[in-house]
C-alpha cells in the first residue's frame, strides 16, 4: 500500500514538473534569423555532428585481399576461445587477411563486427574474442585504410593431440567487412 502511494505521488510530481504554462516553443515560433547567435551556433553544431556521425551499414570488401601466413606458432588459447576449442597450448598457423583501401580524403573506414569475418585483431579483452574486421589508418597515407581479420589453423596441442581445425573459419572463407563514414 505504501509503495502504491509513493509511486502515485512520484508520478504526480513528474507530471506537474514536466508541464510548462507556456504553449509556444521559442525555436518554432521565431524564424531562424531572429534566433540568438548562441542558439544558431548550437543548431549548426548539432547538424554537423549528425552529418559527420552517420555511419553506413556493414559492407563487404570486394577488392583485392592478401593472406599472410605465419607457420608453427605456439599459442596459448584461453577462455576467450572456449566456443571453438578447449583451453590449452597449441601449435598453430596464423592467417592474417588484409586489404588496403583506395585513398579518399572524404571516407573514413570503421571496424565492423560480423560472424562472416575471422577474428577481430586486438579486440582488447582476453576474456572474449569477437569476429569482425579492424580498420586502421594506413602507414602509407592518412587517406587510406588497412582492413584486417585473422584465422587460426590449430594443428596439434603440446600434449600431442592432433586437431587440424580452423577457427573461426578457413582463411579463404573469411570476409573483410567494414563501415564507412562519408564526409561528403
Amino acid at each position: 500500500m505504501k509503495k502504491e502511494i509513493i509511486l502515485g505521488l512520484f508520478a504526480s510530481s513528474l507530471l506537474l514538473t514536466s508541464c510548462d504554462s507556456s504553449t509556444e516553443d521559442p525555436l518554432i515560433s521565431e524564424d531562424a534569423s531572429s534566433l540568438s547567435s548562441k542558439a544558431r551556433k548550437e543548431m549548426m553544431w548539432s547538424e554537423a555532428l549528425t552529418r559527420a556521425s552517420s555511419v553506413s551499414d556493414v559492407q563487404t570488401w570486394t577488392g583485392e585481399k592478401k593472406i599472410v601466413e605465419l607457420k608453427n606458432v605456439k599459442y596459448a588459447l584461453g577462455p576467450a576461445y572456449r566456443f571453438y576449442i578447449p583451453q590449452g597450448v597449441y601449435i598453430c598457423d596464423k592467417y592474417t587477411i588484409v586489404a588496403k583501401t583506395p585513398e579518399n580524403p572524404n571516407i573514413i573506414y570503421r571496424n565492423a563486427i560480423d560472424d562472416e569475418c575471422g577474428f577481430l585483431p586486438n579486440s582488447g579483452s582476453i576474456k572474449t574474442i569477437q569476429r569482425g574486421t579492424r580498420a586502421v589508418q594506413s602507414d602509407d597515407s592518412e587517406n587510406s585504410y588497412t582492413l584486417q581479420t585473422y584465422c587460426i589453423h590449430v594443428k596439434y596441442s603440446l600434449t600431442g593431440a592432433h586437431y587440424d581445425i580452423y577457427i573461426p573459419c578457413k582463411p579463404e572463407a573469411a570476409l573483410l567487412k567494414y563501415k564507412i563514414i562519408s564526409l561528403d
